[in-house]
């Protein structure tokens, strides 16, 4: 079975499980078949010489009085062959044929006389004869002739068919009982497996149904168990994270405080200035955990309104030139008429303003950064390019993960550092919020290109 890539997919533990299954009863049946097929022949054969030795003996004793009559004889052949729809014929004691009923019969050989004078009867089958029997007919002692009979049709061949055609319904009713059967064992299995990928998209709220106290319901019991105590730890270390961002504010805003009092009483302005930098640094990275902690603890408190897509992006670039990039190095680049979008407004700002922070750091000196938004279909895309290095290809899967941090050369800072890996990841999650994955475009010597839609109002 091919996939969607176009690759072969392994079978699923439900076609493999009938499939297994069903071999098995086709190779039972099968050789239960060839068993049957291979000794029926010699016990059609048994059966119909004991029956043609006893119907033989009775018939020949009804005739021995008819034998010197020609007509009645050959009527007394015809009432019989037709009662048990056969083919008789009577033969002198040389061979030679009396008379007869039915498609003619071959006239028997010596061999065969010798054998019914000698046994008393003589049966075997013969190519145009089928199986057939041969019956001395006696009077007063001797014999006065022989009767041989014969089925009228090869009923053997036409019996093996129908045994053959019976194996074969036998055969479909299992493969057709066998679906619910089979699938009756894998479906329990199929929700665990949809369950478990719940779990790793972080659902952990989803619990697996647990019907029965058997070997899979026990397996869904430990799961839920498993999903209760991540759930409970996972939540425990977001709660953890808001707190400490939270408290992280108040000693920030000192800082910048004791900065600008510091500026007022003339304190050199170099140091001050880095530490404004790092202060401002470290006020984005706990917005950042702010953000990311609210939505993982209520993904419910987004905030939908209706509003002009432009207004993300010139409001972005504001910021951006206020927190000191060069106004002539940063291009709005919006298409005319777009449509407006629904978002939240905050996650969206947010979302883009980390985008360009992250570019102002792998721009650089004297490069542009471009900012700006266009349509596609029913959705708005907004995106930044920067001219910076770029990535390498194996590094586009993994940007957007959490705390990932590229190769250090990509950064234009001196001490190589490209912030703590959580903007990018906030820009995804912020992105799945609105119903579409973000993207990136870049290769290497020519910067990249980051972008996230938006549903249009």
């Amino acid at each position: 079975m091919l996939g969607h890539d176009g690759r072969r997919r392994p079978p699923t533990l439900y076609q493999q499980l009938y499939l297994h299954a069903l071999f098995v009863v086709v190779a039972s049946i099968s050789l239960c078949f060839a068993l049957v097929w291979t000794f029926r022949p010699h016990h059609f054969a048994e059966r119909f010489a004991r029956v043609g030795e006893s119907l033989g003996a009775i018939l020949a004793d009804r005739l021995s009085p008819d034998l010197g009559d020609p007509r009645k004889l050959a009527g007394d052949l015809d009432g019989l062959a037709h009662g048990f729809d056969g083919r008789l014929a009577v033969y002198d004691p040389s061979g030679q044929l009396l008379a007869q009923a039915g498609p003619a019969l071959p006239a028997p050989g010596p061999e065969q006389l010798g054998r019914a004078r000698e046994r008393g009867f003589a049966s075997g089958f013969a190519g145009t004869r089928g199986h057939f029997v041969l019956v001395p007919i006696r009077r007063g002692g001797a014999i006065a002739g022989y009767l041989e009979g014969a089925l009228s049709h090869r009923d053997e061949p036409r019996s093996g068919w129908r045994l053959a055609g019976m194996f074969a319904l036998v055969l479909l009713l299992v493969a057709a009982l066998m679906v619910p059967a089979t699938r009756n064992v894998t479906r329990p299995l199929e929700r665990l497996t949809e369950s478990a990928r719940r779990f790793g998209r972080g659902e952990f709220g989803h619990r697996a149904p647990v019907r029965g106290e058997d070997e899979i319901g026990k397996l869904a019991a430990a799961m839920n168990e498993m999903a209760e105590r991540l759930s409970a730890m996972i939540h425990t270390q977001r709660e953890l994270l808001a707190n400490v961002s939270h408290e992280l504010r108040s000693p920030l805003a000192r800082i910048q405080v004791a900065l600008e009092l510091a500026r007022e009483r003339g304190a050199s302005s170099g140091p001050l200035d880095e530490i404004a930098r790092d202060a401002a640094e470290l006020a984005h990275l706990v917005d950042d955990c702010l953000a990311a902690s609210r939505l993982e603890l209520r993904p419910d408190s987004v905030r939908r309104t209706t509003f002009p897509p432009e207004e993300l992006v010139f409001g972005a670039a504001d910021r951006l030139v206020a927190g000191g990039f060069e106004p002539s190095r940063l291009r709005r680049e919006v298409a005319p008429d777009l449509p407006e979008v629904d978002a939240d407004r905050e996650l969206c700002a947010h979302a883009l303003q980390n985008l360009l922070d992250n570019a102002r750091k792998h721009t650089p000196p004297g490069t542009s950064v471009a900012v700006g938004a266009l349509r596609e279909g029913n959705r708005v895309r907004l995106f930044v390019r920067d001219a910076g290095p770029g990535l390498p290809p194996e590094e586009l899967p993994r940007i957007f993960e959490p705390f990932y941090r590229p190769d250090v050369s990509r950064s234009r800072e001196g001490d190589g550092d490209g912030g703590a890996g959580l903007g990018l990841s906030l820009v995804r999650r912020i992105a799945e919020l609105h119903g579409d994955e973000p993207s990136v475009e870049s290769t290497p010597g020519a910067g990249a290109t980051f972008s996230f839609t938006l549903p249009t109002a």
